[in-house]
């Protein structure tokens, strides 16, 4: 039988317009860790250079003795070692152009809906990588995680490549070696002692954990134990909160934006830090710009732009360590 109806155009359809929603969706996105634990550095900006020079001081050239004088006997003299470091500065930046008739058609505002809020996604990940890649990520103390859950043992290279591949999932007993090395300035053996390292918010060190180093660690019955006498709360959110070694405590940080997707097979990757690790120097803070139309006001275009870098503050070469970073061969 006919009738007027839905099931095509001519019958009816064209009756309605479908509509469109003003609310553009976005893509899920990441959660930015690294470039928070980073030391911008203000002295440094425009009309000095592509690189940015910082001195290091060390301790003085006596060994710990108590320094007793004697009478008649002049106080003896030392010195200061001194080191410097190098910050070299790159620029980043990505754009997007679009076409009069794109903008002026669309039912969708395109620059601030669309094509800014893209723009500000884009930067805040590629500057994440940056601070991780040329400061975090370049510390020399890399620890292994080794042996069995049973039974674990670590491995330390100090030479910021690790030679050794991880046994066996991260837990608390790594924790607490963390904070121990940082505390001792002793990483695995005394042959590799170094001056302690300065809790980073002067209570506890700081450890940006992957998705699954957290799920390991929140999976140890110590943490599980630890965290419902000392704060059930936290263990109903969920919140992975603080745990440490004899001396200092270590708050970790979930990051789903690289640790654990950047380093091969190993997925708890972690990069633990100290106060004063990675600063950061920037000649031209992110920012968003607008292009000069082309084609006569057709051609429009809009970029994100950074000029700035960063770098690890303490090599062990200078005697300090400030960063660990919980890496496999």
């Amino acid at each position: 039988m006919a009738a007027q109806g839905w099931y095509s155009n001519a019958a009816g359809a064209y009756t309605a317009n479908n509509k469109l929603s003003k609310k553009l969706r976005t893509v899920g996105q990441p959660m930015f860790r690294y470039r928070q634990f980073s030391d911008p550095q203000q002295e440094y900006g425009r009309k000095n250079g592509k690189q940015f020079l910082f001195n290091r001081q060390g301790n003085l050239t006596t060994t710990l003795d108590g320094a007793y004088l004697s009478e008649g006997v002049p106080i003896p003299k030392s010195t200061v070692a001194y080191s410097q470091g190098t910050l070299t500065v790159y620029e980043s930046g990505k754009a997007i152009s679009w076409s009069e008739l794109f903008d002026t058609l669309s039912e969708i505002e395109v620059k601030e809906q669309s094509i800014v809020k893209s723009l500000v996604n884009d930067m805040a990940k590629q500057l994440d990588y940056r601070c991780y890649s040329e400061g975090a990520n370049t510390g020399d103390a890399c620890y292994i995680p080794t042996g069995t859950d049973a039974n674990p043992t670590a491995t330390w290279d100090m030479d910021g490549t690790p030679s050794t591949t991880a046994t066996r999932r991260v837990q608390v007993f790594d924790l607490k070696n963390w904070c121990d090395a940082f505390s001792w300035g002793i990483y695995g053996s005394t042959a590799n002692t170094y001056v302690p390292a300065p809790p980073w918010d002067g209570t506890n060190y700081v450890a940006v954990c992957s998705i699954g180093a957290l799920r390991s660690i929140g999976d140890d019955p110590e943490f599980e134990k630890a965290n419902y006498y000392g704060d059930p709360e936290k263990l109903f959110s969920g919140e992975k909160g603080r745990l440490g070694g004899a001396s200092a405590s270590c708050r970790m940080v979930a990051d789903n934006h690289i640790a654990g997707r950047l380093s091969g097979s190993y997925s708890d990757e972690c990069t633990v830090f100290a106060e004063d690790a990675v600063i950061e120097g920037v000649c031209t803070a992110e920012e968003v710009r607008d292009g000069l139309p082309g084609d006569h006001g057709r051609d429009q275009s809009s970029a994100w732009y950074y000029l700035g870098g960063w770098q690890k503050v303490w090599p062990v070469s200078a005697g300090d360590n400030r960063i660990i970073r919980v890496r496999s061969a």
